[in-house]
């Protein structure tokens, strides 16, 4: 799943959660779950794995961050009377993970290597059985629910 789309839904929990912790650690959560949804990025992630292929993971993941510094600014510019702190602990917490996997990946610190592990699990868990969508499809649905979570919101 995109980082843009985990920071939309991780701003869904932080407009409902009133409690910077809960937010936290629902965002982390839910970002799993979420992942087990196949999303299209499995040949990306298994090619920069194996580094037989860089410029596309790298260009992916470049573009996903800036799309998600525009869901987090369009989040507060939003907020309503939503509290900010709780707000952005939620998106925190439901990014943390893609964030600490490309930590691992770039440092392949042992301390890490556990949570890599588990985040693939989740992660490949559907889409290695039942296979993945091809990304282009992955990434417009994901664009139409990030559009519908800040039209709802708004």
């Amino acid at each position: 799943m995109t980082v843009t789309t985990h920071a939309a839904i991780g701003t869904v929990i932080g407009f409902h959660v009133g409690n910077p912790i809960l937010g936290f650690i629902l965002g982390f959560l839910v970002h799993f779950v979420c992942d087990m949804i196949p999303h299209g990025d499995s040949k990306l992630a298994d090619d920069f794995k194996t580094r037989k292929s860089m410029k596309a993971p790298i260009t992916y993941g470049t573009l996903d961050f800036f799309f998600t510094v525009v869901v987090m600014l369009t989040a507060f510019n939003i907020k309503g009377d939503v509290e900010t702190l709780p707000l952005f602990a939620a998106i925190v917490g439901s990014v943390l993970p893609d964030a600490m996997i490309g930590v691992y990946e770039f440092s392949k610190k042992r301390l890490f290597k556990r949570f890599h592990d588990l985040h693939f699990y989740y992660h490949n868990m559907v889409s290695y059985h039942t296979g993945d969508f091809k990304l282009r499809y992955a990434i417009l649905g994901q664009a139409i629910v990030v559009l519908f979570i800040f039209h709802w919101l708004s």
